[in-house]
């Protein structure tokens, strides 16, 4: 199952906080309807809003696993990122490792 924190691409100015507080709802009853076994926050707008705590970041969480309101959660870099910034692709690639290795236990 793949979800997006924000569910459509903004068009203009818009009240970040409020979007994402909106969308997070719709997540939520999301995950309650599939009960995923893990989470994978790609970027740092989803382990912001998922993690609920603006000044974390990817960089800070990837590698391990972390239980946020009763998910087993990881974070890694978002695949624009990684295209954007080649030097990340690695980090990536090894995040998602971590994310196959541990949906097989």
């Amino acid at each position: 199952m793949v979800c997006m924190i924000i569910k459509r691409k903004p068009v203009r100015a818009y009240d970040k906080d409020q979007v994402r507080e909106t969308c997070m709802q719709h997540l939520k009853e999301q995950l309650q309807y599939h009960q995923p076994s893990l989470i994978v926050c790609l970027g740092n707008v989803a382990v912001q809003s998922f993690f609920q705590n603006p000044d974390i970041d990817v960089k800070a969480l990837r590698g391990n696993w972390h239980e946020v309101n009763g998910y087993q959660t990881t974070a890694a870099y978002h695949p624009l990122a990684a295209k954007r910034r080649p030097n990340l692709y690695p980090l990536l690639v090894e995040d998602l490792r971590l994310a196959a290795k541990e949906n097989q236990k």
